[in-house]
């Protein structure tokens, strides 16, 4: 009974999320285009400007530098946002899964539209509508930073490292141990030998006044 109830839960959990993850049924606020591009002519000169520039900029540190891109493959028209990056190697990284690239940040530029169509006459915003506007973002807006691509890289430099730096501080700490030990040995003899003379020098010396004490009387 209990495992039969526990299918139940699970089925109905996974169908939640599925209804949560899905775009389909999501309903965009009146007069927003689907997501997630917008007409060049939409976006301000300026900003196309800054599109293309951050374009430029990513498409080498993806490749693995300047040197690393094909001929007249890193180009971008303000006019048109119409790009290209292309790596010397043959291969063409997938620009709209970063955020400083024409579609990454085209593609938030239409959330914030679509952000403001939910906002009715009256100044209250439409929750479902927003909702939407979410939905799409978190799924289709692209997320990575030139980091991400060196993250591999920096990884295996930085194990490396720290398992040498691992190694010498154990040595270190190994021969500090060690003569320290010896130093401890070496200091505690000479007090041992003192101890014992003073317990002998006592009784002696009480002797030898005794004796003196039995000639004079």
């Amino acid at each position: 009974m209990l495992y039969s109830a526990l299918l139940v839960a699970t089925a109905a959990f996974s169908g939640l999320a599925a209804a949560q993850n899905s775009t389909s049924d999501l309903t965009l606020p009146p007069g927003v285009g689907a997501c997630c591009t917008v007409a060049a002519n939409d976006v301000p000169e300026r900003t196309r400007a800054t599109w293309c520039s951050a374009t430029e900029n990513t498409c080498p540190e993806i490749c693995g530098g300047q040197g690393q891109i094909a001929s007249g493959g890193n180009t971008c028209d303000e006019d048109t946002l119409q790009y290209t990056c292309k790596c010397r190697n043959g291969t063409e990284p997938t620009m709209a899964e970063y955020e400083q690239s024409v579609p990454g940040l085209m593609c938030r530029f239409w959330f914030d539209q679509c952000t403001n169509a939910t906002i009715a006459s009256n100044g209250e915003g439409n929750q479902a509508e927003q909702f939407a506007c979410d939905t799409y973002r978190n799924q289709q807006c692209g997320n990575k930073t030139t980091a991400d691509a060196e993250t591999t890289s920096s990884t295996t430099s930085g194990s490396s490292g720290a398992s040498s730096t691992g190694s010498s501080d154990s040595a270190t700490e190994s021969s500090s141990t060690a003569t320290s030990s010896a130093a401890s040995g070496s200091s505690s003899t000479p007090g041992a030998a003192v101890r014992l003379a003073q317990e002998f020098a006592a009784p002696v010396l009480a002797g030898g006044m005794i004796a003196l004490f039995g000639i004079a009387l």
